[in-house]
């Protein structure tokens, strides 16, 4: 389960920052007020206030290295870099460049839900692969979660990635179209 860890508020001296339980609460001139424990992330103000959500998988890595699984501000959504490495810090699918794309995709999905998005709100995906001559059973996965979305993708060759056992990471940022 990913818990959103810290959120930034830009706004006036209505903002209040309050936290019980776990739940930090934002409340302002807006709307609606943000929940910031996993699913409703989204403050439209009179205001001009823009709420930054940093969402976390959890993992040890984000705070040892200064990262957030994925950031919301606004519309947009920006969700890092994504390995096939499940909660424990296992390697999911070791060899099968397919199933791991798949995990990642997965977990990417989880993020974007819990900043309010989902894979249709996807403008644009990089692959980062360290052998391109996996490419079609890489698209095909890919294909498969983004077939009717189309974003522009990219899907580049690496040398090598954090862990040897990994053969894709995948980052994706997306735009919430409130109006829609």
């Amino acid at each position: 389960r990913q818990n959103v860890q810290n959120i930034s508020v830009t706004a006036g001296p209505a903002v209040t920052l309050a936290a019980a339980d776990g739940i930090v609460v934002v409340q302002a001139s807006c709307r609606q007020n943000i929940h910031a424990n996993t699913q409703l992330f989204q403050c439209v103000t009179n205001q001009s206030m823009t709420a930054k959500i940093l969402v976390s998988s959890g993992t040890t890595w984000e705070s040892q290295v200064g990262y957030s699984r994925a950031v919301r501000i606004g519309n947009h959504v920006w969700v890092a870099g994504t390995t096939a490495t499940d909660d424990r810090g296992q390697v999911v699918g070791a060899g099968d460049a397919a199933a791991q794309t798949r995990y990642a995709l997965e977990k990417i999905e989880r993020a974007l839900r819990e900043a309010g998005a989902s894979m249709q709100d996807v403008v644009r995906t990089r692959l980062f692969v360290t052998n391109i001559g996996q490419w079609e059973a890489i698209g095909r996965v890919h294909g498969a979660f983004f077939g009717a979305v189309r974003p522009a993708a990219t899907m580049l060759e690496v040398s090598r990635l954090i862990d040897p056992a990994h053969l894709v990471e995948i980052e994706v940022d997306a735009f919430v179209d409130d109006d829609a």
